[in-house]
């Protein structure tokens, strides 16, 4: 994935990344048990690789996160492309193994790189997505990078959105 990141830079192209992270999984798993965790897991994957083009990249970073790193795309794109994806999860019905009907949702932190450090670029699109984890109460929200966060990080070729929640 790095190789990527650097391939889109000496380009000049910009990049967008995206971390999702399935809320409440934990609970998921412990009152459905871990096949249904399992295939909540496969939904989200089958509905990013729905919303996606085919020049993105998208993999299961680890546990129950998701990163999609999309290429030529502005943070504008970015973030309608992060909507749509938290809409479409909120929107599918899932059903465990007894047949009852149940709803997941997904929080997501989405940054950019036009001309930065392509290894921040993954960590700047997280610490957007703590910042949902942390600093919402529903969850099921879209965080984009914004200044403040632009301070902790200091690089100036990270951009930030005109709108954070």
């Amino acid at each position: 994935m790095k190789h990527e990141i650097a391939a889109f830079k000496r380009h000049d192209q910009e990049i967008c990344c995206v971390m999702l992270d399935v809320d409440g999984f934990k609970s998921i798993n412990d009152r459905y048990g871990h096949a249904v965790g399992d295939y909540v897991l496969q939904t989200v994957g089958k509905i990013l690789i729905e919303s996606t083009r085919e020049e993105d990249f998208c993999f299961r970073f680890g546990g129950d996160e998701f990163t999609i790193l999309l290429p030529k795309t502005s943070l504008p794109d970015a973030y309608k492309f992060a909507e749509r994806v938290r809409e479409a999860v909120a929107n599918r019905a899932l059903y465990s193994t007894i047949g009852e009907a149940f709803n997941i949702k997904v929080s997501l932190g989405v940054a950019t790189m036009q001309q930065g450090k392509e290894e921040q670029l993954l960590a700047i699109a997280d610490e957007a997505l703590m910042e949902v984890k942390t600093n919402t109460k529903g969850k099921n929200t879209t965080y984009v990078f914004c200044d403040r966060m632009l301070a902790i990080f200091g690089c100036d070729g990270c951009t930030r959105a005109g709108r954070c929640k």
